[in-house]
């Protein structure tokens, strides 16, 4: 009874529960869709140029309690005037049927806003008739088309951006112009574009597509180098692509460019970009101007710490407090502190941000100037919401030359106290240089010595030198080379003081013929380029004779079946060779009279090993005189490193001449081969080899009295061959003979195989 009452009153709650189910999904999927208002948006911004903005206003007619749960889903179609799908939207817009407020018979409207980018319409550029189609769905019923709209869209022409082309024209550079109230050098020039930032493809969603990158390169044209910048980015120009022409101004201050003072004829190299270089455009254009450096300092400014007059700083924060019981600082208006240092209007140097904080943190500022430059600290309140808050700044009046001065508890508009102190030294400059070649040999290689002497002004406390030796080829390409600190037999050259000397060694295996050495000077701490001291004198790679060879040991060996000398030779060279190439060769020819018993080339770096050796056969000597000639050289540098010869004297052993006229065969009969041929080998070589003949039981071959020279205890090989009808071969014999058996005049030999007998007759 108990289960039947339970089983009741389970199956009432199913048909209950189902109903009510039916019931809600029929009310969710009874719906009407009004769309009004409908509108095409004007593009105000090049990012809205992009794409095509439509919004319209849609209300749904049957409203829904639990409107969150059971919303609708929005998507468009384009067509063209052959009404062929050319958009379809990836993704929906969501909307709901909420009753209206205090009349919830009747649902609120709801604003919808679809943006459609020409990147994604299949369609060419130009003005074009489309249809807008809507639809609408949940997740039980596809209510299809609910809308139709028809447009007349402009469809911009659109490129990768790596299409993009600049157009320059009215280039101009100038020098010693003030630009944020700091001089340098000048750059401007009109740039106009193949196409904006809209027509790009992907620029809707990625807002980098439309920024190119102009970066200036400097060359001196002394030693055509390029010159380095003492600040990343101080050489770079953003374009926003967002109008057709626009006028570029680059100004380079001269506390960013690396060079001592001086006057110096610089040639300006203009490049395209994006932001992280992976799309280069190239050169835009190159420009020569002449620059007078002055001179420059390195600064530091160090702040201990700072403290702000007590008020309230922040709007929000304030609000913030009158509607929080926090008793915490955040949101009673205390400022987020944080100081800039700057020479002129640039910004050198941001500290970090110290939130709700009337102390700002502390720091160290490193910068550069030149002497009569504004340097400044000031103080900022940052704004998460707005333009940031001026709280105090302060001018640094430094005199001419080096200068140093501390500031204690030094007060200016709103910042109450602050302890800084504020250093200015000259950069050093190469005073006077001397420089010097010698042709040299270091541990058996021979290369030249390098000789540097200069005299710098003083340095900065704690700083040094680094000396960079340079080689550039004829061609003015820089070489990677190898050279030896001759001061310590190291190969990095030992920081240097105000007075150095430097005494390098570079083998000549890593100079290529007329090459130029020069060295780059630079100071450690501060990075400053101090100048390059190149000689003039150009290095002439003379011929060199860097290694020896000689015989260590000649014995008479047996090599595979032939005997003969074995020579080992013995070389002497110096283990720097062996080290730093990997390419050394070893050709050695052996010869008697003229004629070439052995070409022989061998890596000496493939062996590790300073010997080698090579054999010649007692078949090969025609005269007791050996002449030994050997090219040592590395051959991706080509590279002779010495040419030697030597004499060696040899017994000459008996050498016979032997004729083979003719082998018979007895065979065993064999109805699978059909030919047969045979063939000699000596000394590795087929010396003989018959043409086929049809098997039989017996059968001839003549040699056409075949000759070949031996010593007695050489060995020559008979093979015989026997063929199938597919013609495979198929080796049915095989004897080693020595070559002394030829002299009793005929050999015979009963084998156990296929051959029963074999008959060499001979003279």
């Amino acid at each position: 009874m108990e289960k039947r009452s339970l089983f009741v009153i389970t199956f009432i709650f199913i048909v209950f529960s189902n109903s009510l189910i039916y019931c809600q999904t029929e009310q969710y999927n009874n719906q009407e869709f009004k769309i009004d208002n409908f509108s095409v948006v004007k593009p105000l911004s090049n990012i809205e140029k992009s794409k095509l903005t439509i919004k319209f206003n849609i209300t749904l007619s049957n409203p829904l309690t639990d409107y969150l749960e059971n919303p609708y889903y929005l998507r468009v179609e384009l067509e063209d005037e052959n009404s062929s799908v050319i958009f379809t939207s990836e993704n929906s817009i969501k909307v709901n049927a909420k009753p209206q407020f205090g009349n919830d018979g009747f649902c609120e409207k709801n604003a919808v806003s679809f943006e459609i980018p020409y990147s994604e319409i299949n369609l060419s550029e130009g003005n074009k008739n489309v249809k807008l189609l809507v639809f609408a769905e949940n997740v039980y019923k596809d209510f299809g088309q609910i809308y139709s709209q028809n447009l007349f869209i402009n469809v911009p022409k659109l490129y990768s951006y790596n299409q993009q082309e600049f157009y320059i024209s009215n280039i101009g550079a100038t020098s010693n112009i003030e630009f944020n109230k700091v001089k340098g050098v000048k750059i401007v020039f009109d740039c106009k574009l193949k196409f904006q930032d809209y027509q790009t493809f992907g620029f809707n969603e990625n807002s980098s597509l439309g920024k190119y990158y102009f970066y200036v390169e400097m060359i001196n044209n002394e030693n055509e180098e390029e010159i380095s910048y003492l600040k990343e980015g101080s050489n770079v120009y953003e374009l926003l692509a967002d109008k057709e022409k626009t006028y570029i101004l680059i100004h380079i201050p001269f506390n960013k460019i690396n060079l001592s003072k001086g006057k110096y004829k610089l040639t300006i190299n203009v490049y395209a970009r994006n932001a992280d270089g992976t799309v280069n455009f190239g050169k835009l254009f190159s420009k020569e101007i002449e620059i007078f450096q002055p001179y420059l300092y390195y600064c530091e400014l160090k702040l201990d710490n700072l403290e702000v007059n007590y008020k309230e700083y922040d709007v929000t924060s304030v609000l913030g407090r009158v509607f929080s019981k926090s008793t915490s600082d955040v949101g009673k208006g205390f400022p987020d502190t944080y100081w800039i240092v700057k020479t002129g209007e640039n910004s050198e140097y941001y500290s970090g941000v110290n939130k709700n904080s009337f102390s700002a943190f502390s720091g160290k500022a490193k910068f550069y100037v030149c002497d009569s430059e504004l340097v400044s600290i000031s103080v900022y309140d940052h704004d998460y919401t707005s333009f940031d808050d001026f709280i105090g700044s302060f001018s640094i009046n430094h005199s001419v030359g080096n200068f140093q001065k501390t500031y204690s508890k030094l007060a200016f508009n709103e910042v109450g106290s602050s302890n800084f102190s504020f250093s200015k030294i000259l950069i050093p400059h190469i005073e006077s240089q001397n420089i010097n070649l010698t042709n040299f040999k270091y541990q058996g290689v021979s290369g030249v010595k390098v000789d540097l002497a200069y005299k710098c002004s003083k340095l900065p406390e704690d700083d040094l030198i680094s000396v960079v030796p340079k080689l550039n080829n004829c061609e003015n390409e820089q070489q990677n080379f190898y050279y030896i600190d001759l001061s310590d037999n190291d190969e990095v050259i030992e920081n240097k003081g105000e007075n150095g000397n430097v005494e390098i060694f570079i083998p000549f295996f890593d100079i290529r013929d007329s090459s130029l050495i020069s060295f780059d000077l630079k100071t450690l701490i501060a990075g400053i380029n101090l100048g390059n001291i190149g000689c003039k004198q150009i290095i002439s790679i003379p011929k060199i004779s860097d290694s020896k060879i000689n015989v260590l040991k000649i014995s008479e060996e047996m090599q595979g079946k032939i005997n003969g000398y074995e020579i080992n030779f013995g070389r002497e060279i110096s283990d720097i060779y062996i080290n730093r190439n990997k390419n050394i060769i070893s050709k050695i020819i052996v010869s008697s009279g003229n004629e070439i018993l052995k070409d022989t080339i061998y890596s000496v770096y493939d062996i590790n090993s300073k010997n080698s050796k090579i054999f010649i056969p007692f078949y090969k000597l025609n005269s007791t005189k050996l002449d030994v000639s050997e090219k040592l050289f590395i051959d991706d540098k080509s590279f002779i490193i010495s040419e030697n010869s030597l004499n060696i004297n040899l017994e000459k052993p008996e050498i016979n001449e032997y004729i083979i006229k003719k082998v018979t065969l007895k065979l065993d009969e064999n109805e699978y081969y059909e030919n047969l041929f045979l063939a000699i080998i000596f000394d590795d070589n087929y010396v003989f080899e018959s043409n086929p003949k049809p098997y039989k039981k017996e059968m001839s071959f003549e040699t056409v009295n075949f000759k070949f020279k031996a010593f007695s205890k050489d060995k020559f090989t008979v093979i015989i061959f026997a063929k199938d009808k597919y013609e495979i071969a198929t080796e049915i014999f095989k004897k080693d003979l020595e070559a002394k058996m030829l002299e009793s005049g005929k050999i015979k030999i009963k084998p156990r195989t296929d051959v029963k007998q074999i008959v060499i007759l001979a003279e």
